[in-house]
């Protein structure tokens, strides 16, 4: 799998986050964020966002959820 062009500076940034490049993590298949094989996605556009920033479906649910799903939240920041 080939991932998605970004920048060499926004590419460096991520790598920073991640501590590991994601255009690597992407060709060898592992999650970024977890370092777990990232193969199985709910559906194109997930499987989209794993060319996009490498995240695996697991780590994209824990990211990308809804504030209506979260168990509590914290209101007295």
């Amino acid at each position: 799998m080939e991932p998605s062009h970004k920048s060499e500076s926004v590419e460096a940034d991520i790598t920073r986050i991640f501590g590991v490049d994601r255009r690597e993590s992407i060709r060898q298949g592992i999650c970024p964020m977890c370092n777990q094989p990232a193969d199985v996605f709910r559906d194109s556009l997930s499987r989209k966002e794993y060319m996009i920033s490498g995240m695996c479906q697991q780590c994209q649910d824990s990211v990308f959820t809804e504030p209506s799903d979260w168990d509590s939240v914290d209101t007295d920041l």
